[in-house]
């Protein structure tokens, strides 16, 4: 793949991760911006909130398709962890970040979990167990599942012992949990 082409696909993929499926939600139902109810976050916590369970479902169905699709493709056109893991990050920072949104946008979370379960399904396994017993441990799913992110470049190196994309690996968690520092704050602040 030429550079040109890896540029342009990441491109692409910054502006598909853009696509909010929370955002056009609550435009279809009642005209209104999921970024100015409820938390404000247009991610698929907050459309189940507002719109009930359906949205929540189709919300985090459409984020995660979003992210498989990209990792998908990627592996598809060019077979380099490095290039598709920088898809991965390229689409989670077109989901927060949306330019035709005035950067504001979700937290990443579902389009991680839809890209790395194309990414590698085994670390995505790990991920989620990781959580799974978190969340019983912890009683919420917010630190559970950034607890099982931030594993992921550690679990890339474990499982496929390259540095480069393991870094990538941690950037994408680094700037998923960074999203999420508000809902941690609060957490703690509860427990304290």
């Amino acid at each position: 793949m030429t550079p040109g082409a890896a540029i342009a696909y990441l491109l692409l993929s910054y502006g598909m991760g853009g696509v909010l499926t929370g955002y056009w939600i609550a435009r279809l139902k009642d005209g209104g911006d999921l970024r100015s109810l409820g938390s404000g976050n247009p991610g698929a916590r907050n459309a189940g909130r507002i719109y009930g369970k359906g949205a929540f479902i189709a919300t985090f169905a459409g984020d995660a398709l979003k992210g498989a699709w990209v990792v998908g493709c990627a592996k598809w056109i060019e077979p380099s962890s490095v290039f598709i893991l920088a898809a991965l990050l390229a689409v989670v920072l077109g989901h927060m970040y949306p330019v035709w949104l005035s950067f504001r946008g979700g937290k990443g979370m579902s389009v991680f979990c839809g890209g790395a379960v194309l990414l590698d399904w085994r670390i995505w396994l790990v991920m989620l167990a990781v959580a799974a017993v978190l969340v019983v441990v912890l009683r919420s799913w917010t630190p559970a599942g950034l607890i099982g992110v931030s594993a992921f470049p550690l679990l890339w190196l474990l499982f496929h012992w390259e540095t480069g994309p393991m870094l990538l690996g941690a950037a994408v968690a680094a700037v998923i949990v960074n999203a999420h520092r508000d809902n941690v704050r609060q957490l703690w602040m509860k427990r304290s």
